[in-house]
């Protein structure tokens, strides 16, 4: 999905509720790049940055060993925010 934002100043974004629907969502901006009349476009260079962290918890099994984990527990996590959009490449 590629989502193009022009004026407006925040985003509200929920994430999938399983890993098949849970996308990486990416930010990036730049100002003050415009086509000028009558010319080629010119490459615009953007820094993508991310707006949410992925947790992958994974244990590799070992030949002889065996093991028991009774929990992992992550606390806090929220399913959905609002990116607010500060200026070039700043947002919270």
């Amino acid at each position: 999905m590629v989502l193009l934002i022009k004026d407006i100043l925040s985003l509200l974004y929920t994430v999938g509720n399983t890993a098949a629907l849970q996308k990486d969502l990416v930010i990036a901006s730049v100002a003050n790049a415009q086509k000028k009349t009558n010319e080629a476009a010119t490459d615009v260079s953007l820094t993508f940055k991310h707006a949410l962290t992925q947790v992958n918890i994974e244990v590799t099994k070992e030949a002889g060993y065996t093991y028991t984990i009774s929990k992992v527990e992550l606390t806090g996590i929220k399913g959905s925010g609002t990116f607010t959009y500060a200026g070039v490449n700043a947002g919270t």
